[in-house]
């Protein structure tokens, strides 16, 4: 049997705490108890149940009293106190609920009248709880809402990708110049089109059938993924794209942002390899020619591509791996010289790899010993730079990589995300000054006008009239304050990120039970789009925390390692675990699709574990 709350019992007498403990124990409950009203009151401080048996009549401080005291206190008034008395009489009663009571038990009691007595006020609790969530969720979906009206407001002109956004029915909101040039449509033909002009013909209807099922509530499978696809320049020729694709939401409706790359080249490439090693290995005697094919297409690639041995320890660990072979490019886009490799070590060549959070040398290693294809972005700290990276095998313990450097792509990307966000905070300083100086100096003069208004002894309701104004006035006033702070979180803007969280949990601490712990050694302030980023990213997992975990404790951890120059974000829930890909896949996700790609325009790291018990997040920001 599962616990089912945490009861107080406080009563003088103990064989009345006795039998009752017991009854509570045998039902499910834990209990704690006092034998006076000042003990309750000390146990109180370290020990917060969910209900109360208070005993009226005790010597000392009697239950009236330590009802009053407990409802004096923030943290412990919202607590069900039930009296136990032996006396029927109503002013007494009254008295109780008076006080803040919410029920009376009649000693000698019933067994089964007390237990429905405590399960009724336990689920009014409960409820109450429920209740402040949700108002808490209300106010983090407004935040969340204004942030993404502004989402498609600005995007850079410089990038070497196209940048297309389309609204929930398929039609184009915006066509960047890269966009021109891959496809050859300019922006005044293809803005308020249809996005299925640019797939070849056999695809449109099957596309216009997908939109209508997306409408209609259907599965979003290429969020969140990249994925290669067939497209159509005006022309009419059809060319291999790479397709991100993202999303975000404007007064319940879906929009788009689709990230395209042209990889032509890269995919000619690849049947050229693939084609010279068929031909290689179906004809013995043209072994010779097909080499030499191969070596041409294979120096004069536009991707790197490196060929590898992979080194297992003798729990068959990989643990290392071999440069067998690299190409020009290769040495281009690392700075690595391919006489300095060849035959060597990846831990000899580059010093250190085996702690980078990349991680390579266990990704290669599974791509070697399965055989199964991986393609990812990752960043090397130790040679400063993104790749887009494509890792397969054809042979057990050998891998190749076809890579290519996107620390460009990646730089863009970060200025579209600092872009955007700039706006935002712009538009809501620009809101929060509208409101607090177009109401603020009205509201004042009403204000001084009832205050002219009590000098006048003219009328017998002047004095009603100032009391009754000057309240509403001020309470206005408050009101505006505090929707001005809402919209732009003025903390996070003078004082910080941990300024800023910490006051965001401070709020939450007085409306919720939830205990929520913040640790951080970050001494500095960061780039603003780190910090706003990081600071919604927090508040949507404690916003998740509330909405599904059923958690009281969440840990929080800011640290700054200077060393590796990064900053390394950790939160933690005790909470009802779940399947972190199922829900991924469902498309619901909790908002973690929302997040992962707050983080990776940051060109950061997310991993999110959980099991059947809590919920681990781990951010690495490279500073």
């Amino acid at each position: 049997m599962g616990n089912k709350g945490n009861i107080m019992v406080v009563d003088d007498m103990q064989s009345n705490i006795t039998l009752l403990c017991n009854l509570l124990k045998d039902e499910g409950y834990t209990t704690c108890s006092a034998d006076s009203g000042e003990l309750a009151l000390v146990e109180l401080e370290n020990n917060i149940p969910d209900l109360i048996f208070l005993d009226v009549k005790m010597p000392g401080l009697n239950g009236f009293e330590v009802c009053k005291q407990i409802k004096q206190k923030g943290n412990l008034a919202g607590i069900p106190v039930v009296f136990l008395t032996g006396a029927t009489d109503i002013n007494d009663k009254l008295q109780g609920f008076k006080y803040g009571a919410v029920d009376y038990v009649t000693k000698p009691f019933q067994k089964e009248e007390l237990l429905v007595r405590l399960k009724t006020h336990l689920s009014i609790k409960e409820k109450e709880l429920e209740l402040k969530r949700i108002n808490i969720e209300l106010v983090i979906a407004k935040e969340k809402a204004e942030e993404r009206e502004k989402q498609n407001s600005s995007l850079t002109k410089t990038a070497t990708d196209a940048i297309i956004n389309i609204d929930f029915n398929g039609i184009i909101l915006s066509w960047n110049n890269a966009a021109e040039k891959i496809f050859g449509y300019p922006s005044s033909e293809m803005v308020n089109s249809n996005l299925s002009k640019i797939m070849p013909a056999q695809y449109r209807e099957g596309h216009n059938k997908g939109v209508m099922l997306l409408n209609k509530g259907g599965k979003e499978k290429y969020l969140g993924r990249t994925i290669e696809l067939e497209a159509c320049r005006k022309n009419g020729q059809k060319f291999p794209i790479e397709l991100s694709l993202s999303s975000w939401e404007i007064n319940n409706r879906k929009y788009y942002t689709g990230f395209i790359r042209d990889i032509t080249a890269r995919k000619h490439a690849e049947n050229e390899l693939i084609k010279a090693k068929e031909r290689a290995e179906s004809d013995k005697e043209k072994i010779k020619e097909s080499e030499e094919k191969y070596r041409t297409l294979f120096e004069n690639m536009t991707n790197s591509f490196a060929l590898h041995k992979i080194v297992l320890d003798k729990k068959n660990k990989p643990v290392d791996y071999v440069f067998i072979e690299v190409n020009k490019m290769f040495e281009i886009q690392t700075g690595l010289k391919k006489e300095n490799i060849i035959n060597k070590k990846v831990t000899e060549v580059l010093t250190g790899i085996e702690n980078d959070p990349a991680t390579w040398i266990d990704i290669y290693g599974k791509v070697a010993l399965t055989g199964k294809q991986i393609q990812f972005e990752q960043f090397s700290e130790l040679l400063n730079k993104w790749y887009s990276v494509l890792a397969f095998s054809n042979k057990k313990g050998f891998f190749a990589t076809i890579f290519s450097d996107i620390t460009e792509q990646k730089r863009i990307e970060k200025k579209i995300l600092n872009t955007i966000i700039d706006t935002e905070e712009k538009e809501r300083s620009r809101f929060s000054r509208e409101l607090h100086d177009g109401l603020g100096p009205m509201l004042s003069t009403i204000k001084m006008y009832f205050q002219w208004l009590a000098t006048n002894k003219d009328s017998s309701k002047t004095d009603l009239i100032v009391e009754k104004g000057e309240s509403n006035i001020n309470e206005a006033i408050e009101t505006l304050k505090e929707i001005s702070n809402n919209i732009s979180p003025r903390t996070l803007n003078r004082f910080g990120l941990i300024a800023a969280t910490e006051t965001f949990i401070n709020k939450l601490k007085e409306t919720s039970a939830y205990k929520i712990n913040l640790k951080s050694d970050l001494g500095i302030r960061l780039e603003p789009n780190i910090e706003i980023t990081l600071y919604r990213v927090i508040t949507e997992l404690i916003n998740n925390t509330f909405k599904h975990a059923n958690a009281n404790i969440i840990d929080i951890e800011i640290l700054h390692d200077k060393k590796q120059a990064v900053l390394i974000t950790k939160y933690f829930d005790n909470g009802e675990g779940f399947d972190v890909n199922k829900e991924i896949n469902k498309n619901q996700g909790f908002g973690i699709m929302n997040i992962q790609q707050r983080i990776k325009t940051l060109g950061g790291e997310l991993t999110i574990n959980s099991g059947e018990k809590g919920m681990n997040v781990k951010i690495i920001i490279h500073l």
